[in-house]
């Protein structure tokens, strides 16, 4: 069983975890979900879990870098 209802409390936990990683501030707005899952993935909540927590470093640098532009 998987630790995330489904994919988009996965995305969301992702995004989330991610950027704390980086920055310990409020989490900005979570972007949408970028839709696709490879081929042969056999977990797609995972998959998006793992999407989401690069996005939410980026995101967590760029602010910490001053970049306001939405990634």
């Amino acid at each position: 069983m998987s630790r995330f209802k489904d994919v988009n409390d996965a995305w969301e936990q992702g995004f989330t975890d991610g950027w704390q990683s980086i920055k310990k501030s409020s989490i900005p707005h979570i972007p949408r979900r970028i839709d696709g899952v490879p081929p042969g993935v056999t977990d797609q909540n995972e998959h998006y879990y793992q999407k989401a927590y690069a996005l939410g470093e980026m995101a967590a640098i760029q602010s910490n870098a001053g970049i306001v532009k939405p990634i």
